[in-house]
């Protein structure tokens, strides 16, 4: 891979456990919730395949990292950081966070920057056409949901978590807020709640959704991230549940468009 060549960046991002018949389209259009790719190779490995994608920014490569273990193709991708150690120029000030790897530190200054950004421009909401930099982590995942992908609940928990540490905290909780007052907006004109759970069941996102749990049960019990990310989701249990609703509404927004666009065309003949 010739991407590997280029000078140590946190914007690199390693995928590994591919499915053999997942296409580069496929895996283009799931790591394109999480920012701009700016180059990109896939290639066999073994029985599986890999990947490294080159993001135009370090919080869309953190994004990515943290949609590790979910399911593409009915298989459990992984995805880290290919430069381990890359690190911030000398005479840049650090965050206060030892926790934080070079990645981390990278996203939290673009964070700032955004944040800066939007202050001094209309404070409108961020539309779905807009810049995925712009996005909380909750909010591309929630994204991700409404179109069919399965992360799981601890890949939900690890976004919350990354979002509520790292992110600009009045950002993050305006998201959480906003969804609470879309949903009850939809289920009062569309019982979107209903509608949504109709079509889960047509795609078979349920089963999909449930056999995923059921795969991390163990690895959650058994292994030490793994008991960390299960705390994690009890403690943001009432943030996984708003994204499950969210990706819900979103859903029945799409279905709701569609059907105007379909019932136009034909008033339209």
């Amino acid at each position: 891979m010739t991407i590997s060549n280029i000078e140590p960046t946190p914007n690199l991002v390693q995928v590994t456990n591919i499915s053999k018949g997942t296409t580069q389209d496929t895996l283009r259009d799931f790591f394109a919730f999480c920012g701009k790719i700016k180059d990109f190779e896939l290639e066999s490995d073994g029985d599986q395949q890999k990947a490294l994608i080159l993001f135009e920014s370090a919080k869309a490569a953190k994004t990515a990292e943290l949609l590790s273990n979910a399911l593409v193709d009915d298989t459990h991708i992984q995805v880290q950081a290919y430069f381990q150690n890359t690190t911030s120029g000398p005479d840049e000030k650090q965050p206060d966070t030892s926790s934080a790897n070079a990645s981390d530190i990278s996203l939290v200054k673009e964070e700032a920057e955004l944040k800066k950004k939007e202050d001094s421009t209309s404070s409108s909401p961020t539309s779905p056409t807009e810049d995925q930099d712009k996005k909380t982590v909750s909010n591309i995942m929630a994204e991700l949901l409404s179109s069919g992908y399965i992360l799981g609940d601890q890949v939900l928990a690890k976004g919350i978590d990354f979002d509520h540490r790292y992110g600009v905290r009045e950002k993050v909780q305006r998201y959480f807020e906003q969804i609470r007052k879309n949903l009850q907006v939809w289920n009062e004109q569309y019982r979107v709640s209903d509608k949504a759970s109709e079509m889960e069941q047509r795609m078979g996102l349920q089963q999909k959704q449930k056999d995923a749990s059921d795969k991390a049960q163990d690895w959650l019990q058994n292994n030490p991230t793994g008991q960390k990310v299960s705390g994690l989701m009890s403690q943001f249990s009432q943030h996984i549940t708003d994204l499950h609703n969210e990706a819900r509404r979103l859903v029945s927004v799409r279905q709701n468009e569609a059907q105007a666009k379909k019932q136009a065309s034909t008033g339209a003949v």
